[in-house]
């Protein structure tokens, strides 16, 4: 339903729309299958209802004045920097040998899947064994079929986790082609990403589901049944589950967390070149402030409090331009422009940022910081301010 609402939109512009908000949702039932049926409301706004496939069937969930917005471009091209402390490293990894390790599968998938690639003897000989102790559903991985059916072939995905919570769970591989950038220089393919995000969430919130992902980097149809020993092997028996495996050019690899190296010194602030979208945000270095002004006081930022007002700051959905993003913070006075009778250097306090706080050094007016009480930590202490400032106004 989500994806026809943007077949609503114009799309001469070529503008990218993205789910915003839903002004009223009801719900009546939802038992059953179910189809999707979208009208128009307005410019940016569709009706959307659910309703039971029989013609006889009553609409069973409606979200009126379901609103899209448009995934605002960054406007200039950025070069690529380090923006975490930890990044994920794809690590080849050794085949355990002997035949302790391997496991039979049940292999499902349709035209153009695993099953319609020539398999070794060695696969064949696994796909034949008696009783399947782990389920591997192979969307296309080879040829012209990679992109056919993704929607069809994630909803059949999906039934297949429903059933497998339904008992007792064995170990299910979900089989892609592409979506891993596992080795150096590739670039993942968004294809099968529906399937990747369909199983962490049921990892997420079903960790006894004992759902993994293979991915198999360039495919070829001689290659591709080969992934059947792969998944056999190792991650099966005898050893930890891997939850997610690359496959490729031979290499078996999988993701470990590793510290990034630094690639930015001294201060630091956190900026978006657009709004839009929080994946704009980047770090950066912080460049020389220009001398302090009246009546300011400069802050070594310790915490920042986000708000609900600065979500909607980053994605572009405040009305006006709200300025920078993180207000509220925690710090340590570091200079002061004048007296102020209720700080002094080193103060711990909280306050507000008008000119934003997610940064190494921030300054503010001095009359919008308080001295931090001693049983506050800094990031107990940087939520306070506009939620006590609200709490304060609604009971006046």
């Amino acid at each position: 339903a989500l994806q026809q609402t943007g077949l609503l939109a114009d799309a001469s512009s070529g503008e990218t729309r993205l789910p915003f908000m839903v002004g009223e949702a009801t719900l009546t039932s939802a038992k059953g299958r179910m189809c999707s049926m979208v009208e128009r409301q307005g410019k940016n706004l569709a009706g959307v209802w659910l309703a039971g496939i029989s013609k006889s069937d009553s609409p069973m969930v409606r979200l009126n004045a379901f609103e899209s917005r448009v995934l605002k471009a960054m406007t200039a091209p950025v070069a690529q920097r380090q923006q975490h402390m930890y990044v994920t490293q794809w690590e080849a990894q050794e085949k355990p040998t002997g035949d302790a390790v391997y496991a039979p599968a049940l292999v499902l998938g349709g035209q153009g899947a695993l099953v319609a690639a020539p398999m070794s003897g060695e696969a064949i000989a696994i796909a034949k064994a008696r009783a399947p102790s782990s389920i591997m559903f192979s969307m296309p991985v080879s040829g012209n079929a990679v992109g056919i059916g993704v929607l069809a072939t994630v909803e059949g995905a999906l039934e297949l986790v429903k059933q497998q919570l339904l008992t007792r769970p064995v170990p299910a591989w979900l089989v892609t082609n592409g979506i891993q950038a596992s080795s150096l220089g590739a670039a993942a393919a968004p294809g099968h990403s529906g399937i990747l995000g369909l199983a962490r969430t049921v990892r997420s919130e079903q960790p006894s589901s004992a759902l993994a992902c293979l991915d198999v980097v360039s495919a070829t149809r001689l290659s591709a049944g080969e992934t059947v020993s792969e998944a056999a092997r190792g991650g099966l028996v005898g050893e930890a589950v891997e939850i997610e495996v690359a496959v490729g050019a031979g290499v078996r690899r999988v993701p470990r967390l590793t510290e990034a190296p630094l690639s930015t010194t001294g201060p630091i602030r956190l900026h978006f070149d657009a709004r839009g979208a929080i994946s704009n945000l980047r770090v950066v270095a912080q460049g020389e402030l220009p001398a302090i002004e009246l009546p300011q006081v400069e802050l070594h930022v310790r915490a920042v409090g986000l708000n609900f007002r600065d979500v909607l700051n980053v994605l572009g959905a405040y009305p006006g331009d709200p300025g920078p993003p993180g207000s509220d913070c925690a710090a340590h006075v570091v200079a002061f422009s004048s007296n102020f009778a209720h700080l002094k250097p080193g103060d711990a306090v909280l306050g507000e940022a008008a000119s934003g706080s997610l940064a190494s050094i921030a300054r503010t007016d001095g009359r919008l910081t308080a001295a931090m009480d001693k049983s506050l930590s800094f990031e107990q202490a940087c939520t306070l301010p506009t939620t006590w400032s609200t709490v304060h106004m609604s009971l006046l």
